[in-house]
């Protein structure tokens, strides 16, 4: 099993409810789901998830019908451990970018910072929005789409963010333009993102990223030499590591040099098909060794 989320002891999949972190079920209580209404605002679903889950605990399902569990970062691996999981029967398997479809454009720049991603509560567009606020001789351009969309643009504009444009869902090579002509991009996630793919294409290109601190997160922007990391939510500390990256070029050239070094050397396709090669042979020797 390839694990994406955090459905193995989250009835809402993703940790997080009411704008916040929430790990109340990891325990297996899971009657908090209901209270919570965490899936889609409605009790009915979250009652529904959440018998799922007590179902799943009682049979011991995934533990015994699975070999090997596959998550694409260490933080994934120590939260699953945490949970159960023995550490001998995961393996950690990046995700991977096409180095050759994301070229290298590290010393092009038309002078804005992107954000590119669905517009929902768990991103952080909002604290985004409010720090670009307070440095309005940045431009930014926010790409995507999602039910945030309507209260974003409002809070755009009581902020006085005119330098804020919002470019809605463009086809993907247009994001990669758009990407390519970034100062850098910023990656304000506030709930745990179990990886973070749209970092390492960003690298890929040789552009460096500031991401907030939490989750996968952490370890894929490496701070100071890929990016900068932020504490989630903090406004003013976002707006100072955007200011002081946007005024000094030659910190981003060498961010964007680092970031297209790590694309090659951990994100390629290769790696992560050798990767799968070691699952594949942990479980069937595992297989094997059930007889």
């Amino acid at each position: 099993m390839t694990v994406h989320d955090f459905h193995l002891r989250c009835p809402g999949r993703d940790l997080f409810v009411r704008g916040k972190i929430c790990e109340r079920c990891c325990g297996g209580h899971y009657y908090h789901a209901v209270s919570l209404r965490c899936v889609n605002d409605r009790i009915d679903e979250s009652l529904l998830h959440a018998i799922i889950c007590y179902i799943s605990d009682l049979s011991d399902l995934f533990l015994k019908q699975i070999d090997v569990f596959i998550t694409p970062s260490r933080f994934l691996l120590r939260k699953l451990v945490s949970w159960g999981v023995p550490p001998e029967r995961i393996c950690v398997v990046p995700h991977f970018t096409d180095l050759e479809v994301h070229r290298s454009v590290s010393d092009v720049s038309d002078g804005y910072v992107a954000y590119v991603g669905r517009l929902a509560e768990t991103k952080g567009v909002g604290t985004l929005i409010r720090a670009a606020s307070l440095v309005p001789d940045i431009r930014f351009i926010l790409v995507g789409d999602g039910p945030l969309k309507g209260s974003l643009t409002e809070l755009a504009s009581r902020h006085g963010a005119r330098n804020v444009e919002f470019c809605g869902q463009v086809p993907g090579d247009r994001v990669k333009e758009l990407l390519g002509g970034a100062m850098f991009v910023v990656a304000p996630s506030e709930f745990y993102e179990t990886f973070g793919l749209s970092v390492i294409e960003t690298y890929a290109l040789g552009k460096p990223v500031i991401a907030s601190r939490v989750g996968a997160l952490a370890e894929v922007v490496e701070d100071g030499s890929t990016g900068y990391l932020f504490e989630p939510g903090n406004v003013e500390e976002l707006a100072e590591k955007m200011a002081r990256l946007a005024a000094d070029p030659g910190q981003r050239k060498a961010m964007g040099r680092n970031a297209r070094d790590v694309a090659e050397t951990r994100y390629a396709a290769q790696f992560h098909y050798e990767g799968l090669q070691n699952v594949y042979r942990m479980a069937l020797r595992r297989r094997g060794n059930r007889g």
